[in-house]
């Protein structure tokens, strides 16, 4: 150490304040005093020790103590050199021992960093899959960014632990030669792992960027809705904002597509704002004619018992054709219906006639008999097959078709018939799902029972078309025009039951192709 400190060149220039306080000393102890302090000073900082500064002044304050000196100041002022000497070699030798350890726990965290890049593929393989919401809008694309983002979340580990340990190389004190092998080191993995880095996240950035341009194209023209409802936009733009945000996208991706959906996220809401206020208004419309309805009944339940039949007749007909063609809430139909029936006993009185010419002793028998086996074939289902409860609905339903009776009179045998489809296509479905794995796998399974339920709603979807039509095209009076109601209520709940369970069998499926 003395070697190397005799090759230090000192001046006057590299400690100002040192040499300014020495040049007002004129006694050799004031001078020892003065380098003692400042030799003090440099090993006593919160921050690093400044060891060269210490051994710099050190080298100026020995050549002192050869000059003319009081021997007992001398002694003391030795003894003090003495002890700040050796309190900065043990101060040296515990930061040099600190910094060997911190060297050889950099060592250990570059080394396991430099394994996982060398076994990166392995560690790919074994990572789980990211869990994105479900969006329509970009369901065949879910695969692809599930890749890429496993791929890049492994990156951004990496990449984060690099940061770490360069941050923890520049704080710790250490020789340069030794920061710089740690340095050359990262900068080999970072050669690596950066390039790759960036080529994915340019590529996920660009790919989400086209995804929701698309998205927006297909379903936001100006500001109009267009291609599905205001509400599942809705459900949709969450989705995307979701993926966004767990997609490793650049800033420019991010805040363009976040700006993009944004708005349209302000048009759904401007949109739902305005249906509500339709509905408000709706309702409204509702309550009013409400409290005419109301009136109407009120009114004829009043004048009844005084008309003739033909008048009642008259009354009635008018009343329903009234009913039927005003806008009114499913829940104030049934009230009101059951307000009517109050009154049917005169109703039916002043119908009795009529009812005997239209309907004859042999149409009502055709009908209870068809009841009487759509019935019997129902409490047979437990005992009887798929093949039969199938051949039994084909055969009834063909001979509804074939017999001599109103549209209207088929429309509500078949309607009692609906359920003993329902339960041929239950049993269908668990005999398929009872098969074996070698007869078929679960996939294949999935794939068949859609089948069947696409055909089933389009079967609901014609039957319900047929309802409608035979109830907008013939004046029914207002018991079957309310059946009629109740018949088509009826379907558009079985399709939308129907539509939920084929929606859900697809997305079992996609979770299949994409295991």
């Amino acid at each position: 150490m003395e070697s190397s400190e005799q090759k230090t060149t000192i001046t006057s220039e590299d400690y100002p304040e040192y040499h300014e306080k020495i040049s007002t000393c004129q006694l050799p102890e004031e001078k020892i005093r003065v380098s003692l302090d400042f030799m003090r000073s440099a090993i006593s900082q919160d921050a690093a020790p400044r060891f060269r500064d210490f051994w710099d002044i050190r080298k100026m304050c020995l050549p002192l103590f050869k000059e003319n000196l009081n021997p007992v100041m001398r002694s003391k002022l030795w003894a003090e050199f003495v002890e700040i000497s050796n309190e900065a070699r043990r101060l040296k030798d515990i930061l040099d021992e600190q910094s060997s350890f911190a060297s050889e726990q950099i060592d250990l965290a570059l080394k396991a960093v430099e394994e996982d890049v060398n076994n990166y593929e392995t560690i790919l393989s074994s990572l789980n899959d990211i869990e994105f919401e479900r969006c329509e809008a970009i369901k065949d694309r879910i695969a692809y960014y599930n890749t890429i983002q496993k791929e890049l979340s492994l990156l951004n580990t990496l990449a984060s632990r690099i940061h770490s340990l360069r941050k923890e190389i520049l704080k710790t004190h250490m020789r340069v030669r030794d920061k710089n092998k740690f340095f050359k080191r990262i900068s080999v993995i970072g050669d690596i792992i950066f390039p790759k880095r960036k080529e994915l996240i340019k590529a996920v950035s660009d790919g989400f960027i086209k995804d929701v341009e698309a998205f927006i194209e297909s379903h936001f023209k100006g500001e109009e809705i267009i291609g599905a409802p205001f509400y599942i936009l809705r459900e949709e733009i969450k989705s995307l904002q979701s993926i966004g945000k767990k997609l490793t996208l650049n800033t420019r991706s991010f805040m363009h597509t976040r700006e993009k959906l944004s708005h349209c996220w302000d048009i759904v809401k401007k949109q739902e704002k305005e249906r509500k206020k339709e509905i408000s208004s709706k309702k409204q419309s509702h309550s009013e004619n409400r409290e005419e309805a109301d009136k109407r009944i009120s009114a004829l339940e009043k004048e009844v018992e005084g008309l003739s039949d033909k008048e009642v007749l008259k009354a009635w007909n008018e009343l329903s054709d009234w009913m039927r063609n005003t806008d009114l809430a499913r829940e104030d139909v049934k009230v009101l219906r059951s307000k009517l029936n109050e009154m049917k006993p005169a109703v039916e009185r002043a119908t009795s006639s009529s009812s005997s010419r239209s309907s004859s002793p042999q149409k009502v028998d055709v009908i209870a008999v068809m009841s009487a086996k759509i019935e019997s074939l129902v409490k047979e289902t437990e005992e009887k097959s798929i093949e039969e409860l199938s051949a039994g609905y084909t055969k009834l339903e063909d001979e509804i078709s074939g017999l001599s009776l109103s549209n209207s009179d088929k429309d509500l045998l078949k309607v009692q018939l609906a359920p003993l489809k329902d339960l041929v296509e239950m049993k269908s479905e668990e005999a398929i799902l009872a098969k074996s794995e070698d007869e078929m796998t679960a996939l294949q399974k999935y794939k068949s029972i859609l089948e069947q339920k696409k055909e089933r709603r389009s079967k609901i979807k014609r039957d319900l078309e047929s309802y409608r039509k035979n109830f907008g095209g013939s004046g029914f009076d207002f018991e079957m025009g309310f059946k009629y109601q109740e018949m088509i209520e009826e379907e558009k709940k079985r399709l939308e039951e129907m539509d939920a369970k084929i929606l859900d069998l697809k997305r079992k499926i996609l979770e299949f192709e994409g295991s």
